[in-house]
């Protein structure tokens, strides 16, 4: 049972054991979420990846919570038409999208 790993059982292992390393690394990974800042394209845009240890983790775009976000505060005075642009349809198309995990694997095994 990989999920119920702690730090101290991963620094226990066989150096040389790989399947134990992946095990492990994947138990310290699986507890983990991921945010990535995408402030290039809009103001407060994150896309974020939830823990997953679970069946019910998710990836989805969401804006951040730190109060009012505004163009001014990141030095965009002026709308130009790819600004526009972005905040009129590819900011609610991100917005709407979320994929669950699980049902991202087969789509990633057929990729490959």
């Amino acid at each position: 049972m990989a999920a119920g790993r702690s730090l101290e059982n991963v620094l226990d292992t066989d150096p040389v054991d790989f399947r134990g390393i992946l095990e492990n690394a994947g138990a310290v990974m699986g507890q983990r979420s991921l945010e990535w800042h995408m402030d290039g394209l809009y103001p407060g845009l994150m896309f974020k990846i939830g823990p997953t240890a679970d069946a019910n983790s998710v990836a989805e775009f969401v804006l951040a919570d730190g109060g009012a976000q505004d163009e001014r505060q990141f030095g965009f005075e002026d709308p130009t038409a790819g600004r526009l642009l972005a905040k009129q349809y590819m900011l609610p198309f991100l917005l709407g999208l979320k994929f669950n995990l699980v049902a991202l694997v087969p789509l990633l095994f057929a990729a490959i």
